[in-house]
């Protein structure tokens, strides 16, 4: 993986710089998946250093790679330097900043965890404070399903029509298999095997593609995203079923002092019906002790789960984009067109209507989020 990096506009000057995790499935594609609310934190004075990484039950690795990428993009930017104020990245203040499965990793960064995670993440510069968004650490029974939708139900918003629903039955149904749809799984992981290293092969797809609404650039951009459920399946095969640390250990972690981030703004959306943000005030409060009252906040926003991703699949050219490399430069523009298919072209007038202000409901949620976060941070700066 590498890192996607957003700069402030010319005219703002820097303030801090964030690293940030995406959610589960998600998280593999930050620039697709979170582009409109890290745009609007440059905006606002915040360097920002995106970092993939791919879903697994071993929360470690997420760790390792998170903050591996991080590292190493880090290094590259240090002597990079604000023309307002002369300051380089490295002396900006570092905060964290995690959506959902990202906010785990954050958590879990600023623990004294062990093996990978634990060098890349004692490597990592140090931490002012982490923004942990929409916390949510349920059991794998419970968050695969969960996550799977409301992924599937985002890229479906973001112009990919019919293949949407597919995608979410895929993401969704990981653990309640039968042999007949594991071998049906294996078929499909064979064929995402086959395009991730030669995804010319995409090109013989695109009359079937284009039926379910997606054009063969899209999926090339999915391609990192439908790695991971051949990732799960594979983990699955092997026995691996539950996340590692688990609910109890991450908890026990936390409790016996093992967080050493000093500040947290914990964020939680008044319509999220599967955030456990509650639950980790408690424990980050009881954990801090009489020092909670400064170190530990938190806000309950508009909005949903889903409400900081703004999944837009892009309609150019795939080999217009990067592929490989170190750092790539953002920004990202949030008015990709959606699919040109013609089920997206027959959409009716409500469904559009329903769309528009689903937009700007999700555009008054980023600001108020943007302006959260970076007004937490300003409190120290």
């Amino acid at each position: 993986g590498r890192a996607w990096v957003l700069r402030p506009p010319e005219g703002v000057a820097w303030k801090a710089a964030v690293h940030f995790t995406g959610g589960a499935f998600a998280s593999i594609l930050p620039r697709l998946s979170y582009g409109l609310l890290l745009e609007k934190l440059a905006k606002r004075g915040v360097f920002v250093v995106a970092t993939p990484y791919s879903t697994g039950f071993d929360y470690t690795k997420c760790v390792g790679e998170a903050f591996g990428v991080f590292n190493e993009a880090s290094s590259l930017l240090q002597l990079d330097s604000d023309p307002i104020s002369g300051k380089t990245v490295s002396e900006l203040p570092v905060y964290g900043v995690g959506h959902s499965l990202g906010s785990v990793v954050q958590l879990l960064g600023g623990c004294t965890v062990t093996g990978a995670a634990a060098a890349a993440a004692a490597a990592a510069p140090g931490r002012q404070g982490n923004v942990l968004i929409s916390f949510n650490n349920k059991p794998a029974s419970e968050a695969v399903p969960v996550f799977g939708k409301v992924v599937g139900e985002e890229m479906r918003d973001g112009g990919m029509g019919s293949f949407a629903p597919m995608l979410t039955q895929a993401l969704s149904s990981q653990q309640q298999m039968g042999s007949a749809m594991q071998a049906q799984m294996a078929q499909v992981n064979a064929m995402i095997s086959m395009l991730a290293q030669s995804p010319s092969q995409l090109a013989q797809l695109a009359p079937m593609l284009e039926m379910l609404g997606v054009s063969a650039d899209q999926l090339e951009e999915l391609l990192p995203v439908l790695s991971q459920i051949q990732t799960l399946s594979n983990d699955m095969a092997s026995g691996n079923t539950e996340f590692s640390p688990s609910r109890g250990e991450i908890r026990d972690l936390v409790a016996s002092g093992g967080y050493q981030t000093t500040r947290s703004l914990l964020v939680r959306f008044a319509d999220d019906g599967i955030d456990e943000t509650p639950a980790l005030e408690q424990l980050l409060t009881e954990a801090a002790g009489e020092d909670a009252g400064d170190n530990v906040k938190s806000v309950t926003l508009p909005g949903g789960h889903t409400s900081p991703m703004s999944i837009s699949m892009p309609g150019v050219a795939a080999n217009s984009r990067p592929k490989t490399g170190g750092v790539a430069d953002g920004p990202l523009s949030s008015d990709f067109p959606a699919s040109s298919s013609s089920s997206g072209r027959s959409r009716s007038m409500s469904s559009s209507s329903s769309r528009s202000m689903s937009k700007v409901l999700q555009e008054r949620d980023m600001e108020y989020l943007a302006d959260s976060i970076v007004g937490w941070m300003e409190d120290r700066i």
